[in-house]
């Protein structure tokens, strides 16, 4: 017979985001910002702004951007000039939704599944959409 396909973990992004900020975190308190500022203005960006205090205290902004697409390509291209950047929904939780998809032989045995992994809920799918 065919085999079954992989269990395979799955992201789903918040939706409901308005904005997208692209921030450097940064370490080391203001002599960290002050390192990253240097870092940022010798690789040629101008576009930046030091966050020194709030929840994102001790960042870099690098923009904030209407579409994730937006945020997206920023992020590489700052991923190209050497920057690890974090990328943060906002408008909406900001909180990505995981899930397992996997075959299971019957509702039954999905159910015991969700039990034992401690899942929230269960959805039933086409398991041709699964490859």
């Amino acid at each position: 017979g065919t085999a079954a396909p992989r269990p395979r973990l799955r992201e789903v992004g918040d939706d409901a985001a308005t904005s997208f900020r692209v921030l450097l975190p940064t370490i080391g308190g203001e002599d960290g910002v002050k390192a990253a500022v240097d870092r940022i203005v010798a690789a040629g960006i101008r576009d930046y702004y030091p966050i020194r205090e709030g929840d994102a205290g001790n960042a870099i902004a690098l923009g904030q951007y209407r579409s994730r697409e937006g945020a997206e390509r920023r992020k590489a291209e700052l991923a190209r000039a050497g920057f690890n950047v974090d990328l943060i929904p906002s408008g909406g939780s900001g909180q990505s939704r995981w899930w397992l998809d996997l075959r299971t032989d019957s509702a039954a045995q999905a159910t015991a599944l969700r039990r034992q992994l401690g899942a929230q809920r269960q959805r039933a799918l086409d398991c041709a959409t699964l490859r």
